[in-house]
């Protein structure tokens, strides 16, 4: 049976799908299930096929966990078979200012 059939068959609408990675290594950091009335559903018997379904999507989609990193979520909604996908990458910014000065010396006597 497909994934999104047993999600179905499970009550649930709507899975959302937390990752979160930097210096070259992330991982899914939470999977919820939500029912049509938006109340959470357990079905953890399938958290390890949506890590591996997470992990395509973001593959797919280029979403690397390199230098600062990046965090995001997956969001699903079962009954469509669509995702959303919202990925924030990291990164050091940092601003240069220069400056020319007059040095003034005081008189030793």
């Amino acid at each position: 049976m497909k994934l999104m059939e047993q999600l179905k068959n499970k009550g649930v609408a709507l899975v959302v799908i937390r990752f979160d990675g930097a210096g070259d290594s992330g991982d899914i950091e939470n999977i919820d299930f939500f029912d049509a009335n938006n109340q959470a559903v357990a079905v953890a018997e399938l958290k390890k096929d949506l890590c591996a379904l997470a992990f395509e999507i973001l593959d797919r989609q280029g979403v690397t966990f390199d230098d600062e990193g990046a965090f995001g979520e997956i969001v699903i909604d079962v009954e469509n078979g669509k995702a959303e996908l919202e990925v924030n990458t990291r990164y050091v910014d940092y601003e240069t200012s220069s400056y020319e000065l007059e040095v003034e010396e005081e008189d030793t006597a």
